[in-house]
């Protein structure tokens, strides 16, 4: 019986991992950076494992984040978002849920 018991703790814990690597309100959380697609003008569009149609925000595309090339911190935000995409890592995106095309405000990538 306690097998059993430890078993199902540890398959609830999995479960629950796996729930909350995703897009809610104002953040994707332990998301992969699947695509980045950077236009002439600087201007980055973030696609993450995650689904940014959950974000208050309005996604551009139903699927992409944003970092204005204007954006403070973009050139550190772009190079951490990469790091992590050629690293396979996930990251935490932060955007601003007001603004359509949910411009980033930070990022996080922690060690794993």
């Amino acid at each position: 019986m306690r097998i059993c018991t430890i078993i199902v703790i540890a398959i609830l814990n999995v479960i629950s991992f796996v729930a909350s690597a995703d897009c809610s309100g104002e953040i994707c959380s332990d998301v992969y950076v699947d695509r980045l697609y950077i236009q002439e003008s600087g201007n980055i569009f973030i696609a993450t494992s995650g689904v940014e149609t959950a974000l208050t925000c309005a996604a551009t595309a139903g699927v992409y984040v944003t970092l204005p090339s204007s954006a403070d911190g973009a050139s550190e935000i772009y190079s951490a978002l990469l790091t992590a995409q050629t690293a396979n890592k996930t990251v935490s995106v932060r955007v601003d849920g007001s603004i359509a095309g949910c411009p980033i405000i930070y990022i996080t990538l922690d060690r794993q």
